[in-house]
């Protein structure tokens, strides 16, 4: 009798790239489903962001943080830092997922955490601004990671990633 790893599914998960690409994107949301921006430059927060993890943890204590998001932001701009949408207590929504070079995307369900911790550093680079946020009270176990889009992606932006709040983007002058 061969022996069955209890760890590994019998199933194939179907590959989440196609034909081995897809940028990832997060779109940002404050507590009232307003898209968050740049305050000097009005592009959408999520595009200054280099770093996104999710990170899944049982609460064994009630100290404990239980499901996190991090979020780390790279601008040049010093005014981000004190958006009143990332200071302690405040409330993001996010979506995050996949554009894929066809036009298609897929998303993962909308999620909501409060800000738990901001970190920036100012260095010649710019502001790097690192966020913890701990869940509230969602249950993320069980959900879909990702779903598709109905349409291409420009239908999902004007849907607002799903939304209602139709998201415009357009060529920035330098």
């Amino acid at each position: 009798m061969a022996y069955k790893n209890p760890n590994i599914s019998d199933t194939t998960q179907k590959p989440i790239l196609v034909k081995g690409t897809g940028t990832p994107f997060v779109s940002l949301f404050d507590g009232n489903m307003q898209p968050i921006k740049n305050p000097t430059t009005q592009i959408y927060l999520g595009a200054y962001i280099t770093s996104f993890q999710m990170i899944f943890q049982e609460r064994s204590k009630e100290e404990d943080l239980g499901n996190q998001a991090k979020f780390v932001f790279e601008t040049g701009d010093p005014n981000a830092i004190d958006l009143p949408q990332l200071q302690k207590d405040a409330i993001i929504n996010f979506q995050y997922g996949y554009l894929y070079p066809n036009g298609s995307l897929v998303c993962g369900p909308l999620l909501s955490t409060s800000i738990h911790q901001v970190d920036a550093t100012f260095d010649a680079t710019g502001i790097h601004i690192t966020i913890i946020g701990k869940e509230l009270g969602l249950n993320v176990r069980g959900l879909s990671p990702f779903k598709g889009a109905n349409g291409s992606f420009m239908d999902f932006l004007d849907k607002g990633f799903d939304m209602g709040i139709p998201i415009i983007i357009k060529k920035f002058s330098a």
